[in-house]
């Protein structure tokens, strides 16, 4: 059986290596550990990391989000629901 490599975290730990400023690859690897602890969910939109609270409520590192990355919040009014004929 073959490994399970999950490409969010390859991604990220892909851009933590490439930072030259230790202070980015500081808040990359926060960003990496909030997800590692179910926090945050991850999306990618155009190649850039969305990121999404996993739970309603304030996210705690909202405020050292790093360049290139972009936020979104929860709120369930807007997840729309999935009819079987668009699967």
């Amino acid at each position: 059986m073959g490994d399970v490599i999950d490409l969010t975290a390859w991604r990220l730990e892909k851009l933590v290596n490439s930072q030259q400023d230790p202070s980015q690859a500081e808040l990359i690897m926060s960003v990496l550990s909030s997800y590692y602890d179910g926090d945050i969910a991850i999306a990618w939109e155009d190649g850039e990391p969305v990121l999404m609270p996993a739970q309603p409520g304030e996210w705690h590192g909202w405020r050292d989000i790093p360049p290139g990355f972009s936020v979104t919040g929860y709120d369930a009014k807007l997840v729309g629901e999935v009819e079987v004929d668009d699967v």
